[in-house]
């Protein structure tokens, strides 16, 4: 996911070619720049329009790439990372829609024979959330090792008062036919299932990523090199 502000130069220059001809990439640098902030806070603020209660980790998944006098292109692009913490894993079905990759903690189920490779694992209304809506990470990280799919460091860098009190209740797994269903857990004799398998979810585009860039660029990028153009000029006298 990146979106782009390009500059014309021939049809820029031919327009101002009499007027600090050479302060004209300086601006158009400038102006691109300024309208890639002005998409990427309107991306931000789409966010919290479409998706409910983003965590900060998503409003702050892309970035700036501002343009330079020899490179007259501005991006908003998506941050850079590793492993299931890149931007993309998330936000890329909510902005093309259909299906997305399997999580690590899917992936370590998987890997332990505690979830078929062609199921996906959802949390159940009863699976306790934090403030944003997502899974807690101490539950996430009781259910692996209670299954066997834990990774060693994780569970063994976690305080004893904490592993204690996560072996009071286990998870165990849901099944039929020998085949795993749901990922569940005993509270005081009442069976609570936290994790139901799922066929491939599929996800319908929510997030408008390229039609929001591509309104706030038509709308501010006239204004914006005017205003760019003012301030290479200004600068341009003071030197």
């Amino acid at each position: 996911m990146e979106f782009e502000i390009r500059a014309n130069m021939a049809d820029v220059s031919a327009r101002l070619a009499s007027v600090a001809s050479e302060q004209i990439p300086f601006a158009t640098a400038l102006a691109l720049t300024w309208t890639a902030k002005d998409v990427l806070a309107a991306e931000k603020r789409t966010m919290g329009q479409v998706f409910d209660r983003p965590t900060p980790f998503s409003k702050n998944a892309f970035q700036v790439v501002p343009a330079t006098k020899t490179r007259l292109v501005a991006s908003v692009v998506q941050k850079t990372a590793t492993g299931t913490s890149h931007p993309r894993n998330w936000f890329n079905p909510q902005v093309h829609g259909g299906t997305r990759r399997h999580k690590a903690f899917e992936r370590h189920l998987i890997a332990v024979g505690a979830m078929p490779s062609n199921l996906y694992a959802v949390p159940s209304r009863a699976c306790p959330k934090d403030a944003y809506g997502n899974v807690r990470g101490s539950v996430i990280m009781q259910i692996l090792s209670d299954l066997g799919a834990q990774a060693v460091d994780v569970w063994q860098n976690a305080s004893a008062r904490s592993r204690r009190r996560n072996r009071r209740e286990r998870f165990f797994l849901l099944k039929a036919s020998n085949t795993p269903l749901a990922i569940a857990i005993n509270k005081g004799g009442r069976l609570v299932v936290y994790f139901n398998y799922v066929r491939t979810p599929n996800y319908r585009k929510r997030f408008p990523f390229y039609e929001v860039g591509q309104s706030v660029g038509e709308a501010l990028a006239a204004t914006n090199f005017r205003k760019a153009f003012t301030t290479a000029i200004a600068s341009r006298r003071r030197g």
